[in-house]
C-alpha cells in the first residue's frame, strides 16, 4: 500500500500556497480524493505561483491520470461540478464564470513565440462508436465578441461571406458568391441568348418541402438526459415547414454547382439574364 502522504506535505512539494485559515482546516485528504478543500472563507480554493522554469513541453499545471472508467453513464478527466447553491451572490458580482481564461501575460526574451493561444484542443477523440468531437456545447447560446477563425490557415470572413462545410472530416471554409472582376478568371462573353432562354423555359417549376433529418437514441448525458443523434440529414435550407416554388438539379444542371446538387446563384441570374436579351431580341424583331 502506498505510503500516506499529510495534507502539508502534499502541498509543501507542490509548492502550492492555499490562503486564508490555517492549512489544517482548509486542506484535507478525503477518501478517494486527493486535494480537497473544506468550506471555509478565502480568496482561492488554489493557487500555483511563483517563478517556475519550464523546459521542452513542460507546464504549471500537468493531469496526467490513469483511470479505469466503471459502469457509470458518463466519465470526466476535469468535472467542474457546480452544485446547487455553489455559489451565493451578495452584492458587487457582475459576471460570474464557470471557467475564465485571462490573456496570458507573456515577457518575450530572446526568442518570441510563434503562436500564442489561451486554449488549445488538439483534436477529437476517435473511440466513440456514435460521437467524437473536440468541443461539444450541449445547450445554450454560444458568443462570440472577437473574430473567428477557420481553414488551415488562419483567415476570418469578409462582409457577405458565409462559412461552408467541405464535407465529412474536412475543415470549413469561407466562402461567397464574389462578384468583382478581380476575383474571377474572365473568360469570353456569353452571346448565345437563345440558348439561355431555351435552358429556363424547359426548366419545370415544382412545389415542394425539404425532408426532414431523421435522430436516433443517443444515450444519456451526465445530468440523464436523453442525447437525439441526428442521421441521413439532407442538404436544406433548415424550414421544413415551408411550401417552396422552384426547381430540382436533375432537370436544371446548369443552374447547379458543387456537382449538380446545389444551386449555383450565378449562373441562375446569368442565365435569366440572357433570357431576357434573347426576348427583348424577339420583341423588337417582331416590331413590338
Amino acid at each position: 500500500m502506498p505510503e500516506a502522504i499529510s495534507p502539508m506535505a502534499f502541498l509543501r512539494d507542490l509548492q502550492v500556497l492555499v490562503e486564508g485559515d490555517p492549512i489544517d482546516k482548509t486542506v484535507r485528504m478525503a477518501p478517494g480524493t486527493a486535494l480537497h478543500a473544506e468550506a471555509v472563507t478565502f480568496t482561492d480554493v488554489l493557487r500555483v505561483g511563483g517563478a517556475v522554469t519550464l523546459t521542452g513541453t513542460g507546464s504549471t499545471l500537468t493531469l496526467t491520470p490513469v483511470a479505469q472508467a466503471t459502469a457509470a453513464a458518463t466519465f470526466a478527466f476535469f468535472h467542474g461540478n457546480w452544485d446547487t447553491n455553489a455559489l451565493t451572490t451578495n452584492t458587487g458580482v457582475v459576471t460570474v464564470y464557470g471557467m475564465r481564461l485571462d490573456i496570458p501575460n507573456i515577457t518575450v526574451g530572446t526568442l518570441a513565440p510563434t503562436n500564442a493561444v489561451n486554449l488549445y484542443i488538439a483534436g477529437a477523440p476517435t473511440e466513440g462508436s456514435s460521437i467524437n468531437l473536440a468541443l461539444w456545447v450541449d445547450a445554450g447560446s454560444v458568443r462570440f465578441d472577437g473574430s473567428l477563425f477557420v481553414e488551415s490557415t488562419p483567415t476570418e470572413g469578409t462582409a457577405g461571406e458565409q462559412l461552408q462545410s467541405a464535407g465529412a472530416a474536412a475543415v470549413p471554409i469561407w466562402a461567397a458568391a464574389g462578384s468583382r472582376r478581380e476575383y474571377k478568371d474572365v473568360g469570353t462573353e456569353f452571346l448565345d441568348t437563345a440558348v439561355a432562354l431555351a435552358a429556363v423555359v424547359s426548366t419545370p417549376v415544382f412545389n415542394f418541402k425539404y425532408v426532414a433529418p431523421e435522430f436516433i437514441d443517443g444515450g444519456l448525458d451526465e445530468e440523464g438526459n436523453q442525447i437525439q443523434i441526428r442521421i441521413n440529414r439532407k442538404p436544406s435550407t433548415g424550414d421544413f415547414d415551408t411550401d417552396y416554388v422552384g426547381i430540382l438539379a436533375e432537370d436544371a444542371p446548369w443552374a447547379m454547382h458543387h456537382k449538380e446538387t446545389m444551386l449555383n446563384p450565378v449562373n441562375t441570374f446569368g442565365y435569366t439574364v440572357l433570357a431576357i436579351k434573347e426576348l427583348k431580341r424577339r420583341l423588337i424583331a417582331g416590331g413590338l
